[in-house]
């Protein structure tokens, strides 16, 4: 009996260990590694096991990494009524932009994340596990983004974050950004989050 509670104390110290190895290390990296706002995509995931947070999306900057290729219209659905629609609109002088459908294109490179002049970068890197995604819609406008989502965590007892639905409503205009730590290895780690409306500076959320 002895030994049977010997070694669950000796399991719970180890995982102990583990915890505080873990939340040292962050803390070390949070004090000494580079902070750097990013803008954010999220959306919130039904997973209640989890607790409450909000799955992140962290957009790039990847200069020369993608070559933007030439606009292709996507026909695959085209009915006789769009095909004339469409013939008419050629004909028609003046600009079309929106009337067009284009094929979606998308593209991956692995990469590593660094800080230059206040931006998070990311450079090719073949040996790095992170990867950016190269993604242009169907209306031809292109974004790059990190494959991998990170997970911002919320205490349980916080109140509503303001604005959480802003980001939602396309009359508002407003950008969801967040902050984060850059590790040597491995994706950011979000600190907070933030708001930015049209020609305003980041206003951090509050979390509590």
């Amino acid at each position: 009996m002895k030994s049977g509670v010997a070694k669950g104390l000796l399991v719970g110290l180890l995982q102990l260990m583990i915890v505080g190895s873990l939340a040292a290390k962050f803390a070390h990296d949070r004090a000494t590694r580079p902070r750097v706002w990013v803008k954010v995509g999220y959306y919130d995931p039904d997973l209640p096991i989890r607790g409450r947070y909000a799955a992140l999306q962290v957009e790039l900057d990847t200069p020369g990494l993608f070559q933007e290729k030439p606009l292709v219209e996507d026909l695959r659905n085209e009915t006789p009524a769009t095909k004339s629609g469409r013939a008419a609109a050629q004909l028609t002088p003046g600009p079309h932009s929106g009337s067009a459908r284009y094929s979606p294109v998308w593209e991956s490179k692995p990469v590593r994340l660094e800080v230059h002049d206040g931006k998070l970068v990311a450079i090719a890197d073949p040996k790095s596990n992170l990867t950016a995604q190269y993604s242009r819609d169907g209306e031809g406008v292109s974004r790059v983004f990190l494959q991998d989502q990170i997970d911002f965590f919320i205490p349980e007892n916080a109140t509503n974050v303001p604005g959480w639905h802003w980001s939602r409503d396309p009359l508002s205009h407003s950008e969801w950004w967040a902050e984060v730590t850059i590790p040597k290895t491995g994706p950011p780690r979000p600190i907070r989050l933030g708001i930015r409306k049209p020609g305003e500076q980041i206003t951090p959320l509050p979390t509590s």
